[in-house]
């Protein structure tokens, strides 16, 4: 084993390194079939990092295994382990630190009273009344049961993941690793078999951000933020791995940016009124969306051969509204919000009617129909949707939007039984223009032959923004 010149070795090191790999040799049959078993489940899981990791050779191969029967690192370069002679003692009590005082990420509203904005106003007193709370109130210091998010900053070979995972319910859970070997090591060292069922079963999610430095993963992580619902920004408790120069430098890199975290998390209304709406509605016309079930519906199988036309009301409607006339009885077609209105006057009455947008006017358009018109057509939409439009339509099917408070809370809560909530479809990709969510609900449930027309995202005729029938 080479020692970088200028590096002094502790005696004690040595001989743990020497014990460490012999007890390493003597366990090699366990520790390759864990390997081999976690190799899978990254291949049937996570394809992308099996691609990097499967011929993946590490550069530190001073691996070695403690007396408690941990894996450890040693580090030519500082002379120095990963952990301490004890490390599963180590991780323990590492956990019950962060679990007594765990870190977070937080949001202040204070604000001057006479702010303008009434935003601005009204959460300043959101604060006030905060303030004056907490002086009655004990506060909640230690880590909850339930965590909507954990950042992990360094990977102690998944040790903690474990540990953490084990005491507590995660929503989801980032994981940030500049060094790829500590990742690599982690497929000798904890049972992914048990992370990836304990995940599935709790219906969370997992990121990983591996070899990546501290801006590309502040972007990544956004990205997937956005995703998983971006209201869940302000608090993310935030895990400290071993400490290394790298970590302190990706820490300052999230902190810098924490405000694009918290000031795009979209209006606190927003989310009210998605979770109003979606209580309020009338339970009698409206189903909710499931993972389609193929085999128990053979026959639904060869509708799937039936090309989907997706209509939106742009310009291009017009210029092929005759080939979607001389297909509509052979092929399913989805409009899209205004789209519908339109049709109308074309004479071509959709399958599916797809809407996306909460507020009420999404609904009051459709007061202009008339209800001969929209008998049997089935609404496609999201469960954030103003509680009257459910009312124009025989039928609605709603699916969840992502990002979406009351998305969690149908995921996590009684709301909806446990059994049921598995089945749940999330409608991905559904924005920003209703045309993604009517191509979500196509594409989940199998279709593979889809035509987009009058989806124009972009005009010609500066003068022409929609169909001529519009309006």
């Amino acid at each position: 084993m080479g020692v970088s010149q200028g590096v002094k070795i502790d005696d004690s090191i040595i001989d743990r390194l020497k014990s460490g790999r012999e007890r390493l040799l003597l366990n090699d049959d366990l520790f390759s079939e864990r390997y081999l078993r976690n190799i899978k489940i990254i291949e049937n899981y996570f394809p992308s990092i099996f691609k990097e990791i499967k011929d993946y050779n590490p550069e530190n191969k001073n691996i070695f295994v403690e007396k408690d029967g941990a894996l450890n690192l040693f580090f030519k370069e500082t002379g120095y382990t990963l952990f301490s002679e004890e490390p599963f003692k180590q991780i323990d009590n590492k956990y019950n630190q962060f679990r007594k005082k765990p870190s977070r990420t937080v949001i202040n509203v204070e604000s001057n009273l006479s702010d303008r904005s009434r935003h601005e106003y009204y959460l300043s007193r959101a604060h006030q009344i905060k303030k004056e709370k907490k002086k009655t109130l004990t506060q909640y210091k230690e880590l909850p049961d339930f965590i909507g998010g954990v950042v992990l900053f360094g990977f102690d070979l998944g040790y903690q993941l474990v540990r953490i995972l084990d005491g507590h319910f995660i929503n989801h859970i980032y994981i940030y690793e500049e060094n790829i070997d500590l990742f690599y090591y982690s497929l000798f060292a904890i049972d992914w078999e048990w992370v990836v069922a304990e995940m599935e079963s709790r219906d969370c999610t997992l990121h990983f951000f591996l070899g990546l430095d501290e801006k590309q993963f502040v972007s990544q992580y956004m990205s997937d933020l956005r995703y998983n619902g971006l209201y869940l920004a302000p608090q993310t408790f935030l895990y400290m791995g071993y400490s290394r120069e790298h970590i302190e430098t990706v820490l300052d890199e999230f902190h810098n940016q924490y405000v694009r975290q918290v000031m795009g998390w979209g209006f606190f209304d927003d989310g009210v009124i998605g979770i109003g709406q979606y209580l309020s509605r009338r339970k009698s016309p409206t189903n909710l969306a499931v993972i389609p079930d193929y085999e128990t519906k053979p026959g639904f199988n060869k509708n799937l051969n039936l090309p989907v036309m997706i209509l939106g009301n742009g310009p291009s409607l017009d210029t092929n509204i005759d080939f979607v006339k001389e297909n509509s009885e052979n092929a399913i077609i989805i409009s899209c919000g205004t789209t519908l209105n339109t049709l109308a006057k074309y004479g071509i009455k959709p399958d599916y009617h797809a809407d996306v947008e909460r507020l009420k006017h999404t609904a009051e358009k459709l007061a202009y129909l008339d209800p001969e018109f929209l008998s049997d057509i089935t609404a496609i939409t999201v469960n954030v949707m103003h509680p009257d439009f459910y009312e124009y339509f025989d039928r609605s099917i709603i699916g969840l939007k992502p990002s979406e408070p009351i998305s969690s809370i149908m995921q996590k809560s009684a709301l909806i039984s446990e059994e049921n909530r598995k089945k749940l479809l999330t409608m991905n990709f559904s924005g920003p223009i209703v045309a993604n969510l009517a191509m979500s609900y196509a594409t989940q449930m199998g279709f593979s032959e889809v035509y987009l027309i009058g989806v124009d995202c972009g005009f010609k005729d500066p003068e022409e923004h929609h169909s001529k029938a519009s309006g």
